[in-house]
């Protein structure tokens, strides 16, 4: 299954929830939307621990398992279907 991650998901991945961590470490992939990176890296510019987050997201997307999803005309498709298999929209939205 391939998961894609809202911002409050990615927050509660990193705050080491267990049924988030769980999700993601049993997908075969995890997608992060350009538009969840952009709401991510705004709210570390405007937070008290931007170098700590920074450094978390780099790490993060350095995984061979997680993709950057860029935005474009057909951004809501992939989020039902990613390269013809179902995808999983995980997150609060």
């Amino acid at each position: 299954m391939r998961v894609l991650l809202d911002s409050g998901a990615y927050s509660q991945l990193m705050q080491g929830r267990e049924e988030v961590s769980r999700i993601v470490r049993d997908a075969e992939e995890v997608l992060l939307p350009a538009v969840v990176l952009g709401e991510l890296l705004y709210g570390f510019r405007h937070g008290s621990r931007y170098e700590r987050n920074a450094r978390q997201m780099r790490a993060f997307l350095d995984n061979p398992y997680v993709s950057f999803v860029p935005v474009g005309a057909r951004a809501p498709e992939k989020c039902a279907f990613f390269n013809g298999q179902k995808c999983a929209l995980f997150g609060g939205h």
